[in-house]
């Protein structure tokens, strides 16, 4: 029996587990059988009682210890192992501590904090196995870099983040990750038919107007047909040849009709590789359905993202794109999704922290948020706000937010720059409040060079005054974004640390899937829907008090595409 905290460490099918300094024990995981007692053996087939250690295991008071924690927790699932008490991952320390860094590896924290470099797991001096000796030697580093790091944590103030944040979660997306979203397969295979296709259709066209067969997916042969047979201008030249990425493409459309061709057999190639055959190559045989892995230690902003597949990436705004999602599904039958988006977030956030009058009023009342800002954009009263004046509201919004200059504003709204000049003035000069946020941000981040989220969070910025002025201007965009978006972020998470045990205890047949940004895709029985709907919103809604209400947008179907929206009542 462990006393007080196990560390853990799994490597290949050696499972390490250290319960105090030079007592680690090491077991074998025997995957191919599934009964509990019979999971782990010493020696050749010589089994081992597993009760104490899956005891031990699943109680939460006695804290757990790992590098990449969330994967041991997942892995020892699928062998009937509830792993409860999630404490500490140095690696998520370190990203706590350099979220700008992208390697937080336990064997680099090793060398940084003990000055210990780690057996790679693959070779061994003497006969033992080369996987036992690695775990052994990972879950003695985590219990040796726990004091160091907790140190660093502290210092940098981090420690509550930690703690009451970042590891709870662990757990939670752990669950996620295991519950997984259905996948209707024919239906995306018939999707896959017709992408096929209009592929085939396409790259005919290419042919015909390009008087030659060549690989289309080649940017080598693409260029010399654009460039050297078609003629057309040439651009930026690379190591294989003239560019023909997007960007340049994009500009010769008017050129040759061939050029649009191109781009949209791209569009389609694409869909059908990675949203379509990607997407059916990760369905799991034996539950159908999609189990990506959430990553807790790569964006910077305190983001979580998404991989093997990205799930926060199904496209949304083409038809396309819509018929992918529509793909996604609840998995049992009588069961339906519920998507829970927070509306408008991040405008809120910086409503919040830059105290804009103007901005507050709008967001306390009600308003519609876009429609306020073009009437102080264009000097009129509401009643008088058109439709393109509000879609163009909208995107000065975001350009703000985003820290986005006048040349790409007016690219966007394909305006004259002095125009564009002239919106973002008239901006700030009637929500004075976001200016002073903007330039106070800046000024704060090049005297202590890192920004600050509302829960703490930090982010360094190194480059913000950077003699390069491009490094320094988007030091800046980072410095004036980050805590808007990081603190968005943060309270998700809050979000999902709280709503995860009110499931548990009130709706235990419905289960939290996806996080995507600032939306929670979740399963539930039909008749439970409204229940659900409700607790998430209240969830979500009081996650984090700010200046203005956060309000939560609740919808409900049979997938992911087709949601009507709702207002859930218990």
């Amino acid at each position: 029996r462990a006393e007080g905290a196990i560390c853990l460490a799994l490597v290949g099918d050696a499972l390490a587990v250290s319960v105090r300094d030079g007592m680690t024990g090491i077991v074998q995981l025997r995957g191919d059988e599934p009964a509990a007692d019979n999971l782990f053996s010493t020696d050749g087939d010589a089994s081992v009682d597993m009760a104490p250690l899956a005891e031990a295991l699943a109680d939460p008071a006695i804290r757990k210890r790992g590098a990449d924690l969330k994967s041991i927790i997942r892995r020892l699932r699928a062998l009937d192992l509830m792993v409860r008490g999630a404490d500490f991952d140095p690696e998520i320390a370190s990203y706590l501590v350099t979220p700008n860094r992208r390697d937080h590896s336990v064997d680099l924290l090793a060398q940084q904090y003990l000055g210990l470099a780690l057996p790679d797991g693959e070779t061994v001096d003497d006969e033992s196995d080369p996987a036992q000796v690695r775990a052994g030697a990972e879950a003695a580093a985590v219990r040796a870099l726990r004091e160091p790091m907790l140190d660093a944590l502290a210092a940098a103030d981090l420690t509550t983040l930690f703690d009451e944040m970042e590891m709870p979660l662990v757990e939670v997306l752990a669950e996620m990750e295991l519950a997984g979203i259905a996948l209707d397969l024919e239906k995306l295979s018939g999707l896959g038919d017709e992408l096929t296709a209009l592929l085939g259709e396409l790259q005919d066209e290419v042919y015909g107007l390009a008087g030659a067969e060549f690989n289309i997916g080649s940017p080598k042969q693409l260029g010399e047909v654009l460039f050297d047979k078609l003629g057309l201008p040439k651009g930026r030249r690379t190591k294989t040849g003239w560019s023909t990425n997007a960007a340049v493409l994009d500009e010769l459309a008017d050129e040759h009709e061939v050029v649009g061709k191109v781009l949209k057999w791209r569009e389609y190639s694409k869909l059908k590789s990675t949203y379509v055959d990607g997407l059916a190559r990760e369905v799991d045989a034996e539950t159908g359905r999609v189990h990506t892995t959430f990553e807790q230690t790569v964006a910077a902003t305190g983001r979580l993202s998404s991989r093997n597949p990205n799930l926060q990436n199904i496209p949304v705004r083409t038809e396309w794109g819509r018929r992918i999602r529509s793909c996604f599904v609840a998995g049992a039958e009588g069961n339906v999704l519920i998507a829970a988006d927070y509306s408008q977030i991040e405008l809120r956030i910086l409503a919040h922290i830059s105290g804009d009058p103007r901005l507050v009023e709008a967001f306390r009342a009600g308003e519609d948020i876009h429609a306020s800002t073009a009437c102080a954009i264009f000097d009129v009263a509401p009643a008088d706000v058109t439709k393109e004046m509000r879609s163009r509201a909208k995107t000065v919004n975001f350009a703000v937010l985003y820290g986005q200059g006048a040349t790409a504003l007016a690219k966007q709204l394909d305006v004259e720059r002095k125009e564009a000049v002239q919106f973002i003035a008239n901006y700030f000069e009637r929500l004075g409040g976001v200016r002073a946020y903007i330039d106070g941000t800046v000024a704060a981040a090049r005297e202590q060079l890192f920004v600050t989220t509302l829960l703490g969070r930090k982010r360094p910025i190194p480059d913000i005054n950077s003699s390069n002025g491009q490094a320094a201007s988007y030091a800046e965009r980072t410095a004036v974004n980050t805590p808007i978006q990081g603190t968005a972020a943060d309270i998700i998470k809050i979000a999902m640390n709280q709503l995860a045990p009110r499931l548990a205890e009130e709706c235990p047949q419905a289960a939290m899937l996806l996080q995507v940004h600032d939306e929670l895709v979740l399963e539930a029985p039909e008749e439970q829907a409204a229940r659900v709907g409700a607790l998430v919103k209240e969830v979500m809604e009081s996650a984090f008090e700010l200046d203005v209400p956060l309000t939560v947008d609740v919808s409900v179907g049979r997938n992911w595409r087709d949601m009507t929206g709702f207002e859930p009542s218990t």
